[in-house]
């Protein structure tokens, strides 16, 4: 499917000469591909889920085609992704060993930034801080511990990924400017990668090349994720 982004203002194509990106701009993509499969729960044909795959090519942006992802399933589908209870993270986790990943971030807008004498004609600045720490062998009540820990005070977002096997599962807990605490989302992915020599970047775009690697995916997912 087509994608667009707008508002590039500031942002210029750089070739032959130098094209401007207007505001009003519209940046094509035709590269998103995704298959979406229903999959019926029991014998009741009113009950389905819905397996939605995401071809994530290495010159993409993996949360920006998730997140195209997602707004097909709410506006298109009218089938919103439903995130996994916390709770239910945990138990499927409890008799693995996960390898993890934990990124704190934060934003701050400063306006007087930079030296005086740009002050005058400065119109925006933002700083950005991140922090990125790896664990491995943790057992089940540190990493709840890690989940609960609200760190440093500086810090707006924490990410925690969690690797079993093919399977991701992505904890992503933000400050709630409306209220006291952060908001808590839970994330399960699988993820299949399929290895190719540089020489052969071409056919990461071909049917016969996404479909095969689709293929390989769904029979490896069907299967528990098991490889």
């Amino acid at each position: 499917m087509s994608a667009y982004t707008l508002n590039k203002k500031g942002e210029h194509i750089k070739g032959d000469k130098i094209v401007t990106v207007e505001p009003t701009d519209r940046i094509g993509d035709d590269t998103n591909y995704f298959l979406l499969l229903p999959q019926i729960v029991g014998n009741d044909t009113n009950f389905y889920n819905w397996i939605s795959l995401v071809y994530d090519d290495p010159t993409r942006e993996t949360e920006e085609i998730i997140a195209i992802l997602k707004a097909i399933m709410t506006e298109v589908i009218r089938q919103p992704i439903k995130n996994i209870k916390l709770p239910e993270l945990l138990n499927q986790i409890k008799d693995a060993s996960p390898r993890i990943t934990l990124n704190l971030n934060s934003i701050s807008f400063k306006e007087n930034s930079l030296n005086d004498k740009f002050q005058a004609y400065q119109v925006e600045g933002k700083s950005f801080v991140k922090k990125e720490f790896k664990f491995a062998g943790m057992p089940l009540e540190k990493i709840e511990d890690l989940i609960k820990d609200k760190f440093e005070s500086q810090f707006t977002q924490k990410i925690l990924k969690l690797f079993v096997g093919k399977k991701e599962y992505k904890i992503k807990q933000e400050v709630d400017n409306f209220k006291t605490g952060m908001n808590l989302l839970v994330e399960q992915y699988f993820n299949f990668a399929e290895e190719f020599s540089t020489t052969d970047l071409t056919k990461v775009y071909t049917e016969d090349f996404i479909l095969s690697t689709m293929t390989k995916v769904l029979d490896k997912f069907l299967t528990n994720g098991e490889v």
